[in-house]
């Protein structure tokens, strides 16, 4: 067994005008609450809220070309199975569950004045030889946005939850929405130095939050195989609210 638990983080490509997207919304708040395993980053797309250069070199990267589609583990898009009401298709995730990772992330933050200063650390427990990146992203939650909702009064989804909601749903409350990545999207260099068994590597941000509720933010983070390594996707990941530290599980 490894000493790091397994998580499974999933970017939700999403957007307040996209009348389907609160289905995987849906599904995946439902996810998050059956198993803290599982960690939704809302990536949103031609709203207020949308990171236009960022979401878009995400979906290019990964194929995205619809809307919703949720990218698991950076390796593929979620398997949906379109019913909002059937949240069968968890069992998707199950595969990334049971995968062993030979790594761990610890993440401690604190805030002063209108920064967010975060520390990463990224444990090793086995040798890797590929190239890898980490990826450090700030998240905000429970933001309400109006969101375009396809579902209202559509008999074809009988007993949905967003049938007698309106269309829009004026305090629909968006999930983990992205709002800045000292990385970059697609990772900054681990040098490899520190990828040996029991080996860690260390990273520091200063994040600027300046107008952000600070009780809504969390960090996200997460190791990635490098482009052009003979593995892809996400080795593992982690995530806290600001101000509190996570250490490795």
């Amino acid at each position: 067994p490894s000493k790091y638990s397994t998580k499974v983080l999933v970017e939700d490509c999403t957007g307040a005008w996209c009348g389907w997207c609160p289905r995987l919304a849906y599904k995946f708040d439902n996810f998050m609450v059956n198993n803290s395993r599982i960690f939704m980053v809302g990536v949103h797309n031609g709203d207020t809220y949308a990171l236009s250069s960022v979401e878009s070199s995400l979906r290019a990267k990964f194929g995205v070309n619809s809307f919703p589609s949720g990218i698991v583990n950076r390796s593929r898009t979620f398997n949906d199975n379109g019913n909002i009401s059937s949240l069968a298709d968890s069992t998707d995730l199950g595969t990334y569950l049971r995968t062993r990772m030979v790594t761990g992330l610890a993440i401690n933050t604190t805030i002063s004045g209108n920064t967010l200063n975060v520390t990463t650390k990224v444990g090793f427990d086995g040798n890797v030889s590929q190239s890898l990146k980490l990826v450090v992203m700030l998240v905000q939650d429970n933001i309400v946005l109006a969101q375009t909702n396809y579902y209202n009064a559509n008999n074809s989804y009988p007993g949905n939850p967003y049938y007698s909601s309106g269309n829009p749903v004026t305090n629909f409350v968006h999930k983990n929405v992205l709002r800045s990545t000292p990385t970059g999207i697609l990772g900054a260099d681990i040098t490899g130095a520190s990828q040996t068994k029991n080996g860690e590597y260390t990273a520091t941000h200063a994040i600027d939050i300046t107008g952000l509720p600070a009780a809504n933010l969390k960090v996200v983070a997460c190791v990635v195989f490098a482009d052009g390594q003979t593995k892809s996707g996400i080795l593992n990941a982690q995530w806290v609210a600001a101000g509190q530290n996570k250490a490795y599980d």
